[in-house]
């Protein structure tokens, strides 16, 4: 203790083959100096120890080999105290901690010296003359112990990969990777992708939405007449053909937006957590899906009979329409872009160093303003909306120009409304998708869901505007039943891994107690967590089956077109390419999350979507 007026002084003595190590410890003349532990098995001074004066600063009488050492002690008083007489005793080993207490004033005393009476004398005005107690640690000359040895290094996770920085901010992305902190470099189709990747995407998408609807309306979806007005007008009489939104056409992408967004907020559901994310955040939600689809519908089709809206309309000013909403996204991204920069709504945000990439990819996972979640109002309640909606403007447009919608566009707008109802009654399950799980909210995914899908997905459809169709009732309900049934497949694929989620494997799949495989991984925050991979019922049929009936369902309402132009099936090849390269996309994540508990679910399920074939 640096504050303790105790003082210790060392001194090491070789005597033969044996080494002595001398402590002499010294305290002021009535404070507790025995510092040693009197239990048994450990050394103990005696209570009748020397004492020495420190008055004279001269050597100590009782030399010992080696130089001479000054008095541990100061006298507190200029009075002169006597130098105390040599005095000796035999020195006792304690044998249980190899710690002997020697009781003789020098080392070099002889055993058989007489001990001469104590003279010390103190002047009545000084304090008492410190202690002096000489402990000895025989160490009979063998090498100190050698040092513990180091503990190994703590194993890494199988799973946990080390980050490879890349020039940019963040790790960068291969098979390896599932956290998405700077981008998806993935497998599959986007492992192409670069800055001038993203940005060709970026300008071909544009305007590939616009002439979309100039192909399916001015050109009847006929690709042939298509290439003949290029091959007449060229790049000039596209870019004339280019809409320009009308105050009308702002009217209704504002209000929509205003209406979507109001009853997201405002309309009653269950709360319910999204998947923890790589960073540790859980995202929180509220089941009002259902509710919100069935309000928007009734208010759809009130204001329609009541005659404040015509949905005809919708699709005589769809160019304008699509043209405001092309607008409207690139500025809702760059805004999420900016805002996952400078005011992220979680940890789960960055960028990857490239400003266009992060404007392609996005910079926040899970974006908000105030209580609005941004990825479920453009997943959801925008462009999944927008899909049942716009089917029906377009039914009342054939109504106008015909007087009755067609049997093709019934199937097609039938299957359709089913499907995306079906997607409402699991988007709680939707939220906790992979998709979700890693697609940052950018030009990606938020464009994607505010102009693609109203122009794409709903081309089906809108082919059969211009052209109804003249399938036979029986075909028509064929199509129909058949449509009906991948729907409820595809349902019933997404229900089975969900409820055996929710029930942590303790659960029959088609009858029969459920198999899967613990599979551990762990967070970017050095979290260990654990995952259930089913192998029963659809899932140990192939790895991503409820991808084979969206497909079918989608063949089937774009089927009634039969094959006279192609224009109809653009959406199921698209979805084909997309499903294909999401499935690897996924494996890939996948692997690098689980490791070597996915190789063995890959041994098991071997197939990716068609079981037995692919």
């Amino acid at each position: 203790d640096l504050h303790s007026p105790t003082r210790m002084v060392s001194t090491r003595t070789s005597t033969g083959s044996g080494r002595r190590s001398t402590f002499k410890m010294t305290t002021p003349s009535g404070s507790k100096g025995d510092l040693l532990d009197p239990s048994p098995g450990r050394g103990r001074a005696s209570s009748k120890g020397p004492r020495a004066s420190s008055a004279s600063p001269g050597p100590s009488k009782a030399s010992s080999p080696g130089p001479s050492k000054k008095a541990g002690g100061t006298s507190r008083s200029p009075s002169p105290v006597k130098s105390p007489q040599k005095r000796s005793k035999k020195t006792s080993e304690a044998h249980g901690s190899g710690v002997a207490a020697a009781l003789a004033s020098s080392p070099a005393s002889s055993p058989s010296s007489k001990k001469p009476k104590s003279a010390t004398t103190l002047s009545p005005k000084t304090s008492p003359a410190p202690k002096k107690r000489t402990y000895t640690k025989k160490t009979d000359g063998l090498p100190p112990p050698p040092p513990p040895p180091a503990s190994p290094p703590p194993k890494r996770a199988y799973n946990k990969k080390p980050k490879n920085t890349a020039p940019g901010k963040g790790p960068s992305h291969g098979h390896g990777d599932w956290t998405n902190q700077s981008g998806m470099r993935g497998t599959g189709l986007y492992a192409v992708l670069s800055t001038l990747g993203a940005l060709a995407l970026i300008l071909s998408t544009c305007p590939a939405a616009i002439y979309l609807w100039f192909l399916h309306e001015k050109m009847g979806g006929d690709c042939a007449a298509f290439y003949d007005f290029y091959q007449k007008n060229g790049i000039k009489g596209l870019y004339n053909e280019w809409p320009t939104p009308s105050a009308e056409a702002w009217g209704y992408v504002a209000g929509f937006a205003v209406l979507t967004a109001t009853i997201q907020l405002l309309m009653p559901g269950k709360p319910f957590d999204g998947p923890v994310t790589p960073k540790g955040s859980v995202p929180k939600y509220k089941a009002n899906g259902v509710q919100s689809f069935l309000f928007t519908h009734a208010l759809f089709f009130a204001t329609w009979y009541l005659g404040y809206f015509n949905p005809a309309r919708v699709h005589e000013l769809l160019g304008e329409i699509i043209a405001a909403t092309n607008l409207f996204a690139l500025g809702f991204c760059a805004m999420l872009t900016l805002k996952g920069h400078f005011a992220p709504s979680s940890s789960d945000s960055g960028g990857c160093g490239n400003l266009i990439f992060d404007f392609y990819w996005g910079t926040e996972l899970y974006p908000r303003i105030g209580p609005l979640d941004l990825k479920m109002f453009t997943n959801c309640r925008w462009g999944m909306m927008l899909w049942s909606l716009l089917p029906l403007c377009y039914t009342a447009r054939q109504m106008e120009l015909y007087g009755s919608p067609s049997a093709a566009m019934l199937v097609s707008v039938i299957l359709t409304e089913v499907y995306v109802f079906k997607f409402f009654v699991w988007e709680a399950g939707y939220m906790k998708s992979i998709d979700i799980m890693h697609d940052r909210a950018g030009y990606y995914i938020c464009w994607g869901c505010l102009v693609w899908v109203p122009s794409l997905y709903t081309s089906p459809s809108l082919y059969f505007v211009r052209n109804p169709g003249a399938i036979s009732l029986a075909t028509a309900a064929f199509m129909l039943f058949a449509g009906l049934l991948m729907i409820w497949v595809n349902y019933d694929a997404d229900r089975q891994r969900a409820d055996f989620r929710t029930a942590n494997g303790l659960c029959n799949v088609w009858g029969k107690p459920a198999k899967f495989i613990k599979a551990k991984y762990v967070t970017a925050s050095g979290q260990t967590k654990e995952s259930l991979l089913l192998l029963s019922g659809y899932w140990g049929m192939s790895r991503h089956f409820h991808y084979l009936p969206e497909i079918l369902a989608s063949f089937f309402w774009s089927v009634p077109g039969l094959f006279k132009h192609i224009s109809p099936y653009f959406y199921v090849i698209f979805l084909t390419i997309l499903l294909v390269d999401r499935a690897h996309r996924d494996d890939g994540r996948c692997a690098g999350k689980y490791g070597k508990f996915w190789d063995q679910y890959k041994k098991q399920v071997s197939y990716w979507i068609v079981p037995g074939v692919y």
